[in-house]
Parts: C-alpha cells; structure tokens; sequence
C-alpha cells in the first residue's frame, strides 16, 4: 500500500487502539518513579480510546479534518503524564495532516516528525529513556531509510527501530534499570504502533478478555492507611475552560502559569488548545493548582490521585507476579481476601492468586479475568468468599476460554478459608479436590461478630446501636451489647456445637489478646474438647471471624 485511504487511516488508529488495551495490564506493570502514574496502559489507551470514538463519530472528508476531530477527542479523553503526552503527539501528528483524502508515505513521515516535535515541546523538562525517545528515534530511523515502496516497508523499519530504542531505555534513564524494566510509556507507543502495523497486514484484532483499560481496581486500603506518608504528593491534572467573564482567554498567560507550577510541584505538562488548558502536575498542594487555575476560568474535568497508593499498588502488583506466578501448571486457584493477612492464610493453603477487595469495593469481572491469566492452570478453583462476588465469578468464568473454571460458591471469608483448607493442588485431581471441599463445606459452619451502626429490627431481633450481631452462616440470629456476650450467645444457637472439635477465630484490627482469650474461655466452657485457634485476620468491618468444624 504506497497511500493510505481515510477509511484505511481510521482502521489504522483502531488497531494500534485495540493492541494497546490488550495489553494494558503489560504496560501498567512496568510502572517506576520518579514518574509515578500507576496506570501509563490505561492512561493511553483511554487516550487512543477517545481519538478513536472521535474520527468514528462523523465523516470527515479530508485528513486535515479527520485530524482535528481525533486531536480533540485525544485531548478531551487524555489521562495521566503519559496520556497527555501520547495526545500532543498526536496533536501534532493531526495538526500537520494536508486537506485531501489520501496520505502518502512522505505525508505520513512529515506528520509523524511534527508529532515528536510538539511532544517534547509540551513537556516542560523532557528526560530521555522515555516514551519521548521511542518515538523519536523511531522516527529518525525511518527518515534515515527513506524513501519506501509502501507503507509495509516503512513499518517494517518503524517497528525495529521502536523495540531497539524501548530495549535501551534502562541505558538512558537509571530508574528503570534500578527496576529492571524498559519505559511503560515507551512500550504501550511501541503497541500502539505494532496495532497500525497490523491493520496494513490485513491482520484481524480482537480485545483481550483480559484487557484492563476499562473499569477500575478495588482499592487496597491497606497499601495507605494512618500510618502512611504522603511521600510522592497527588497526580492532579484537569481541563481549564477560560472564560471571558474571568478575562480575554487570547491573552491567557501560559508560561506564567507554568512558572507557577514549577513552584508547586513537577512532572509538568500543561499546555493550551484554544480555550482550554490541559494541566498535568505533581503537586502536595493541589489546593493550590486549584484555586489559581481558577483565575482564568472553570473545570471541564478534574481528577486527584494519592501517587503512594499508585506507587504501592504497583508494588504489590509485581510482589504478587513474583510470589505467584511460576509458570503454567495443571491446577491453581483464587480467592478473594481483603487483608494481607488474610491473604497469608489462603496462601499456605496453596492459593496462588489473591484478589484485594474491601468495605468499599469488590472485585469485578475484568479483576477476575486477570487473575485467571495469573493463575495460568488448566482448571482453577475460585473463592469468591462474597455472596455478592459469586455472581461475577461466574460471569467471569463463562467469558474465559483458557482454562476450565470452578467457582466454589464460598459465601463469606470463613467458608473460603474452610474449603481453601483441605485443597490440595498439588497432588490431588480436580475430582478429589471438588469433593473434598464441598464435602468441608456441607459440615463447617461460619460465624462473625460485627457492631450494628444504628437501631433495627431482623427477623423478629431487636438490635440497637452500639449491639454486637452474631452471624451464623451469613445470617444474623443474635444480638447483645458486648462481644462476650454475642460470642456465647451465637455458639448457643449452633446446632451440635458440643460434638465440634475445632474453631478458627479470625480476629480483626484492635481486638487484644485478652479478648481472645476470655472468647476460648466461654467457647470450651460451652464444650470441653474445643480445640481454639487464633489467627490475626486485621480485617475492619468483623472484629471476628471464625470456622466451626
């Protein structure tokens, strides 16, 4: 193909679209400071995402305009350092775009040469070993080879020229070395540009199941909490819609307000697109950003991130891969754990893969399906530990077609720990396995003492404020104003507790020792054979949370 047609342009932008959002998790993973946005894969491809909605939504009858829809669209949807820096590449790209409706391979190499320009220049200190240089040296290369019979040949040149630069980022910038990774910036371009490549081959993409550019992980309160510092400050970044009521938008002073944020803050890329400003800051102090920004105008968009929370999921993220992830075997499984703690206990009963949740958010489909490429098994056991979870373990399962997938309807954490604890993958098959555990769930029986947050009323039980409930099998059936209390009364109800021999009690955040001990006191006063095992969970939401076997 010596000439790209419009219809063959947009089919190009949604390759290189589709290939970076199957690989976002890839990209998000390669993450390191001292540019601390968690999320470069999904940052961008929201960023591609937009531009492609943009040149799709209408028709454009010359590339010049078809460039300045996908340029708006990209600005509008850019998140994050390497997004926004993704889109005024493309802004230039589009800006240098001729009016007619093909686009020749030198139109293409000159169109590409203005988008490396406009990228460095919007970054206020550009460092190389990053996204900037891949692009760059991508291009020169293509340059020093010209000219091309097609644009296959061309790509051909790009693409080696891409990988050989991303190979060398950590010679470039020692943060990544220091990691031993190559710049996430750099590879979701290198991606962008295979998924372009491909659309040329005639090749056919398809998104990922895996993809997670789109949805949201659960927070893992654990990774910042009262104990933590705010070390790295917030990625804050936001739309300015100038407005005249505020003063003339023509004569809005844009290195002035670079100069501020200088002072504020770093990893600056702010830039103006007639009347609104894109800003992107490091900053302590985004209050500050804020309340000038608001000088001139008014937010079309807005968004704050804890970057140590960034910094430490991404940690956690490569922990796990490393703790986890040991090749492809015959049986893995899953569970969903919303403490580390409790996560340690799923582990040293063979669980490999653990899905963070908390009070506030619970795992998704799209989480799931990422831990089962985690996982990487022929058959993988799920605890979904979560009456609402069951559900979307489900779903998840019926869209997974790499491995054989059975959800243990585990309704709560304790029933998750009761069938985790007689798995065996190692050495059992799927059959003994299945039977074992639903064998240990047809006999065990969960418990959790949580405090009732206001007065009410259950099936005839009158709970105050204040009250301690005690849940049996996920069913609240006491309720009494201390733990002791609840705790006795709840074993009362338990049908055969005299003939049990064993409890596990989980015990959460601020319950001491001496509370333990005075609950395996009434428990083998209520049964003298009891065997009682305590194990620090540190969940929130139940101070206790036990097995009964």
């Amino acid at each position: 193909m010596d000439a790209l047609s419009l219809s063959a342009f947009r089919a190009m932008i949604a390759f290189g679209s589709v290939e970076l959002e199957n690989h976002c998790a890839e990209v998000n993973d390669l993450n390191v400071f001292p540019v601390p946005d968690g999320d470069t894969g999904s940052n961008m491809s929201a960023t591609m995402s937009g531009g492609v909605s943009a040149i799709n939504a209408g028709k454009d009858p010359d590339f010049a305009s078809l460039g300045r829809a996908m340029s708006e669209g990209m600005l509008l949807s850019a998140r994050g350092n390497s997004g926004v820096i993704l889109s005024q590449f493309f802004a230039g790209f589009a800006k240098a775009l001729p009016a007619k409706d093909t686009l020749s391979i030198q139109d293409f190499l000159s169109c590409m040469g203005a988008g490396v320009r406009n990228a460095y220049a919007v970054v206020r200190v550009p460092v190389e070993g990053t996204m900037l240089t891949v692009m760059r040296e991508g291009h020169e290369k293509a340059m020093a080879s010209s000219p091309f019979k097609d644009f296959e040949s061309l790509f051909i040149i790009l693409l080696k020229a891409m990988e050989a630069s991303l190979e060398h980022t950590p010679e470039k910038l020692s943060v990544l070395a220091d990691a031993g990774v190559v710049d996430s910036g750099g590879a979701g371009f290198l991606y962008i540009f295979r998924g372009m490549a491909a659309s040329l081959d005639g090749k056919s993409l398809s998104y990922s199941s895996s993809s997670t550019a789109k949805g949201s992980n659960p927070i893992d309160l654990s990774l910042f909490n009262e104990d933590s510092h705010l070390d790295y400050g917030y990625c804050t970044e936001f739309l300015l819609q100038l407005t005249k009521e505020k003063g003339d938008p023509s004569k809005f002073p844009l290195q002035e307000f670079i100069d501020f944020l200088s002072t504020i803050g770093d990893s600056i890329v702010c830039f103006q697109n007639g009347t609104i400003v894109k800003v992107h800051v490091h900053t302590k102090t985004p209050d500050k950003a804020i309340e000038y920004a608001r000088r001139y105008g008014d937010f079309l968009t807005f968004k704050m991130e804890n970057m140590a929370l960034q910094h430490n999921e991404v940690l956690a993220r490569r922990e796990e891969k490393a703790h986890h992830k040991k090749g492809h075997t015959p049986i893995a499984a899953i569970a969903v754990s919303p403490t580390e703690e409790i996560s340690s206990i799923f582990r040293g009963y063979g669980v490999e893969v653990i899905l963070p949740s908390n009070e506030f958010m619970n795992p998704g489909a799209d989480d799931f399906l990422r831990a089962f490429d985690m996982a990487d098994a022929d058959a993988i056991f799920v605890f979904p530990n979560n009456k609402n979870e069951i559900m979307v373990a489900h779903q998840a399962a019926t869209l997974y077609k790499k491995s054989w997938i059975y959800v243990i309807e585990t309704l709560d954490l304790p029933m998750g720990l009761a069938a985790a604890s007689v798995m065996d993958v190692a050495d059992l098959s799927v059959k003994e396995n299945l039977r074992r555990m639903d064998a240990e769930l047809s006999k065990a029986h969960s418990i959790a003492l949580c405090v009732a947050i206001h007065d009410s009323k259950n099936n005839g039980l009158v709970i105050k404020e204040g009250d301690y409930m005690g849940l049996l099998d996920d069913y609240i059936i006491v309720a009494a104003p201390t733990m002791e209390e609840c705790f006795e009364a709840l074993l009362k109800k338990v049908e055969g507790f005299e003939d049990m021999s064993v409890i596990t009690l989980v015990h959460g955040k601020g319950v001491k020792e001496e509370k333990i001990e005075k609950l395996r006191e009434i428990a083998v006063g209520l049964n003298d054979f009891i065997e009682v095992y305590p194990v620090y969970g540190n969940q929130t939401l139940y101070p206790i949370l036990g097995v009964l076997e």
